[in-house]
C-alpha cells in the first residue's frame, strides 16, 4: 500500500501534538542535533560520557552512574580502544531538565516510533527512563528507532530527499496496562488475554467511537490513519498516537489485506448510537477471546541485539550483562 511522504510527516509527533495536547499525555519535544543522529546510526554501543550535572533521581551527574558508564565503555585488553567516547553535554542537560519538569520519569520516542523492541535492556523491562544515558541506551539498541532514522519514508511514492527534522519526544511517565490500549477499534496488546474486554466490549466500543467523533474526526489533517488510544476506565479515553495508514504500521488483530478490500470485515458487529439524532453506527470490534487466540509478542525476537548477534568487536555480551546487573543493583539500593 503506497502512501505519500506528506502523510507520514502528518503522523510525526511534532505535527499533531500542538493540536491535540489536551487529549494526550504531557510531553516535551527536543530537536536532535545531527551529531547525535550520526552517533545513533553508528555501529557499536558506546554510551556518551555523563555530564557532571546533579539531580534528585538516578540521573546524569551521579558519580556511580559515571562509573557504570565507564565500566561499560572500558574495553578489554583485546578490544580496539581508539574509538572516542561520545559526548553531548548541551543535549544531555536539556533532556535532564525536561525529565525533571515531567516528574523525574519519562517515556522516550522519536518522531514516529518508540524503542519498544529494546525494552529488554532496561533495568525493569519497560521504557521508563530517568536519565539521558538510559534514553540513549534504548534508542541505540532499537531496530524500530533505526528504521525511523534510515527509512522514514519507506513505501512512499513521492519521496526524493533526506529527512532532517528528527526530534526526541519525552512523554510524562504513566503506568498503562496493556489491557487499556487499543489500536483504533482493536485490542493492541495481542500477546495477552484480557477477559474484561470480552464482557465489556460494547462499553469499550462506545467510549472509543464517541471519543473519535467528539475529538478526532475532521480535526486530524489526514483522511486515513491509525489511532492509538488508552481507555483507563469507563468514559475515560486518552489519545496516545497517530500512525500512517500503510502496511508498515502494525494492524493489530486485523490484516491489511482485509482493510484494503471492499468485503465486510469479520468480528463482533456492534451497533452504537453516538449522536443526538440517535443515528446508528455499526463498528467491528476485535479482541482476544481466550488463551487460544494469543499471538506471540513481536518484540521477543529483538531481545538479542544485532551488534552481539553479528559479533561486533565493539560490543561484548559479557560486558552487556555485567552492565545491566550493576544498574539493577543500583536501582534496588535506591528503592530501599
Amino acid at each position: 500500500m503506497e502512501t505519500s511522504s506528506q502523510h507520514v510527516l502528518a503522523c510525526s509527533f511534532a505535527s499533531w501534538y500542538p493540536h491535540f495536547r489536551n487529549l494526550t499525555i504531557t510531553s516535551r519535544i527536543i530537536p536532535l542535533p545531527n551529531e547525535y543522529i550520526k552517533y545513533l546510526n553508528t555501529d557499536g554501543v558506546i554510551l556518551p560520557q555523563a555530564c557532571p550535572e546533579p539531580s534528585a533521581h538516578y540521573t546524569c551527574g551521579d558519580e556511580s552512574d559515571s562509573d557504570l558508564s565507564d565500566e561499560w565503555n572500558n574495553a578489554s585488553d583485546d578490544e580496539d580502544t581508539t574509538l572516542p567516547m561520545p559526548s553531548f553535554p548541551e543535549l544531555e542537560q536539556d533532556v535532564n531538565q525536561h525529565i525533571r519538569q515531567l516528574g523525574g520519569y519519562v517515556f522516550p520516542k522519536l518522531n514516529w516510533s518508540s524503542p519498544q523492541d529494546a525494552a529488554w535492556i532496561s533495568h525493569n523491562g519497560t521504557l521508563q527512563c530517568s536519565t539521558f544515558q538510559e534514553i540513549t541506551l534504548l534508542l541505540k539498541s532499537s531496530d524500530r528507532v533505526s528504521h525511523d532514522l534510515t527509512k522514514p519514508f519507506e513505501g512512499c511514492h513521492d519521496h526524493t530527499q533526506e529527512f532532517n527534522g528528527y526530534d526526541l519526544v519525552l512523554r510524562k511517565w504513566q503506568d498503562i496496562s496493556g489491557g487499556m490500549e487499543y489500536r483504533s477499534i482493536s485490542q493492541r496488546d495481542i500477546s495477552n488475554y484480557y477477559p474484561f474486554m470480552v464482557t465489556t466490549m460494547k462499553d469499550c466500543c462506545y467510549d472509543i467511537v464517541t471519543f473519535f467523533h467528539q475529538h478526532i474526526k475532521g480535526k486530524f489533517t489526514e483522511a486515513n490513519y491509525v489511532m492509538d488510544i488508552c481507555r483507563k476506565k469507563k468514559d475515560m479515553v486518552m489519545l496516545i498516537d497517530f500512525n500512517p495508514f500503510n502496511t508498515l504500521t502494525d494492524s493489530s488483530l486485523f490484516e491489511w489485506s482485509e482493510l484494503k478490500s471492499d468485503r465486510p470485515l469479520a468480528g463482533h458487529r456492534i451497533e452504537l448510537s453516538i449522536d443526538r439524532q440517535e443515528n446508528i453506527q455499526t463498528v467491528v470490534f476485535r479482541c482476544i477471546e481466550g488463551s487460544y487466540g494469543i499471538v506471540s509478542n513481536p518484540y521477543q525476537r529483538s531481545k538479542l541485539p544485532l551488534d552481539i548477534a553479528e559479533s561486533n568487536p565493539n560490543v561484548h555480551a559479557v560486558q552487556l550483562v555485567e552492565y545491566i546487573k550493576k544498574m539493577s543493583v543500583k536501582m534496588e539500593k535506591e528503592d530501599k
